[in-house]
Formats: C-alpha cells, structure tokens, sequence
C-alpha cells in the first residue's frame, strides 16, 4: 500500500515537472531555489557555530582570569557575593 502511494507521488512529480506547457519553468525555478535553501541553512549553521564558539571563548575566558589580584606573602581573601540578599 505504501509502495503504490510512493510511486503515485513520484509519478505525480515527473507530471509536474514533465509538464509541456510549464514544465521548463517550474525546473528552472527549482534548479534556483534548492540551492537557495542550502546557501540559508548552511549560513544558519555557521552563525550558530560561531555564536557557539563566541561562548566557549568567552567562557575560557572567565575562567583562566583570577577574579583578585593576591600579591605574595598575602592571604587570600574570600571572593564578595555577587547578588545581593535582601
């Protein structure tokens, strides 16, 4: 049953395409928008690859910083609470 539906489909797509009348344009805009569909996701996942690396940097970052200054012979003093209780 599967099977007929596909090849149905797939018939129905070469109608579509195979076209006389319209059939040349209805190719020649395919051929321009599927490269067009993987121009978008392939420039989406290279912004969300360098948001991602913005983070990671960011994040190594803060943690190779010491957050106080401690000059030797000192002890070191406990970091302050960042949020406020109260």
């Amino acid at each position: 049953m599967i099977r007929k539906l596909r090849y149905m489909a797939f018939g129905a797509l070469l109608t579509y395409f195979f076209d006389p009348q319209n059939g040349r344009r209805r190719r020649a805009l395919a051929g321009q928008r599927i490269p067009a569909v993987f121009r978008k996701a392939s420039k989406k996942a290279g912004d969300v690859g360098d948001a991602a690396t913005a983070q990671a940097s960011a994040m190594k970052q803060k943690a190779t910083t010491a957050p106080t200054a401690v000059k030797c012979g000192e002890a070191a003093r406990p970091m302050a609470a960042t949020a406020s209780s109260g």
